[in-house]
């Protein structure tokens, strides 16, 4: 009996253990699948917010010399390429010889300061009649005593008390948690609200904290989605975006031209100079995607870009693999756009985007495709074994350029193209299944279809 007893308590024993050992193992397994397949369920249920809460549009203000126009004006003391304050004013100005200009304070005391400066950088386009301009105004006072700066280029004008003259200067946008901002540039007229949605889901399931747009006559359902990730904390919104002189230099949004890249200019240096507070900035369009290598980092962007920035990197160039949508859908039933648009080329260097750190980068140097490191910082392309960059659009004669790398091994089977000039540019290119796209789309369907709904948005 005292055999049987003790055989039958080495069997609970053993039964316990192994139980155990089952638990744990299932709790790693849990442990892991929450870590690669991450549930962002909504933060509450999708609201549509309330349309009567105050909004910020863009506005420009017209200097009293008549030389510039001026957008906004953001105070810095970033301790990078300079490593003093200033406060950055950012806008238009007519092609003035000299270089030298005067700072006009208004401090909230009402007492008048006035500094001379020559620190300004302007266009690429510096021919224009009208360029995109960045004066830097050295202070030796804290931000918490300035209220507004004006700009005045003419050396023998003096500066006025008029306060419609100038702007009112603020701090860069920040958050508690200020790591990853995207700036996005304008959102205007036709853009898919639908497809807005995706590209908003996308970006919160990667953990970026902030990111910073325009708007210009843009649809009502489009507005309605800005909002809603306004609401959220997710999105700072400027809407109403418009340009000066447009009678005397008249222009478009959309057309491509110096003019209007100029103004596009405009918009990225004001976009950057509010983003100074964060970590990381990417540049990057409603469709375009910057995703991490899901198997060493998760769906974390954050872990991706540590890894990538050493304490040499300023900035990566960012090559996008194009999603041909004049392509056959990979899967016409998809619920989403993304999941329709699977397959991509190869990298190309076309549009590129990039992705740098303000602590590392010349202030106002940052335009829609390039930036300059601070001396001793460096800039690479980014590898795709630690981050991919996705661009959905449609084909365009501009690919040919890139025919013999592209096409370099022909697959013209299942590919259909229905254009008339470009059919032959992107028609035989090779296509590449991209599986990371794919995850996220799984990954983000239900907070969209949801986000949808509640905005009475329809995926067309």
């Amino acid at each position: 009996m005292q055999f049987c007893f003790s055989h039958a308590r080495y069997l609970a024993a053993k039964r316990a253990v192994i139980a155990l050992s089952v638990i744990v193992l299932f709790y790693f397994i849990i442990i892991q699948y929450n870590y690669l397949h991450i549930d962002i369920n909504l933060k509450s249920a999708a609201h549509i917010p309330d349309v009567n809460e105050a909004k910020t549009t863009f506005k420009f203000t017209p200097a009293f010399d008549g030389k510039s126009f001026l957008t906004s004006a953001i105070y810095t003391n970033l301790s990078n390429c300079l490593n003093h304050q200033d406060v950055i004013v950012n806008g238009w100005e007519y092609n003035v010889k000299n270089n030298n200009f005067i700072c006009c304070f208004r401090l909230k005391n009402g007492k008048p300061l006035d500094i001379t400066s020559n620190q300004k950088l302007s266009s690429i386009y510096a021919h224009m009649p009208l360029r995109r301009i960045q004066y830097r105004c050295p202070v030796q006072v804290e931000f918490n005593l300035i209220e507004y700066v004006s700009i005045v280029n003419d050396m023998k004008a003096t500066c006025q008390e008029d306060i419609s003259y100038y702007v009112k200067v603020s701090l860069p946008l920040a958050s508690q948690d200020s790591s990853i901002a995207i700036c996005s540039l304008i959102s205007y007229r036709s853009q898919d609200a639908a497809i807005l949605v995706e590209w908003f889901e996308a970006q919160r399931l990667l953990g970026v904290n902030k990111i910073v747009t325009y708007t210009q006559e843009l649809n009502s359902d489009a507005l309605r989605v800005l909002d809603y990730y306004e609401s959220i904390g997710l999105a700072y919104v400027i809407r109403e975006f418009d340009m000066p002189e447009k009678d005397k230099l008249p222009r478009f949004l959309g057309e491509q031209n110096a003019r209007q890249w100029t103004d596009k200019e405009v918009v990225s240096l004001d976009c950057n100079a509010r983003l100074l507070g964060f970590k990381y900035v990417i540049m990057c369009d409603k469709d375009e995607f910057v995703v991490p290598n899901f198997t060493k980092f998760g769906f974390s962007l954050r872990k991706a870009l540590d890894q990538m920035f050493d304490i040499k990197t300023a900035g990566v160039q960012l090559n996008p693999k194009v999603h041909v949508t004049t392509w056959i859908p990979d899967n016409r039933s998809s619920t989403l756009f993304i999941n329709k648009y699977l397959n991509s080329t190869t990298s190309i260097a076309d549009r590129h985007k990039y992705i740098y750190m303000p602590q590392r980068t010349v202030v106002g140097s940052t335009t829609i495709h390039s930036f300059t490191a601070c001396r001793g910082y460096k800039r690479y392309t980014a590898m795709s074994t630690v981050l991919d960059f996705h661009h959905y659009r449609s084909c365009a004669n501009s690919f040919v350029k890139y025919q013999s790398v592209l096409n370099r091994e022909k697959q013209t089977n299942n590919i259909e193209y229905h254009g008339k000039n470009t059919g032959n540019v992107c028609a035989d290119f090779k296509q590449h299944a991209q599986s990371g796209m794919k995850v996220i789309g799984k990954q983000i369907e239900k907070n969209v279809l949801e986000v949808r709904k509640q905005l009475g948005i329809a995926y067309q």
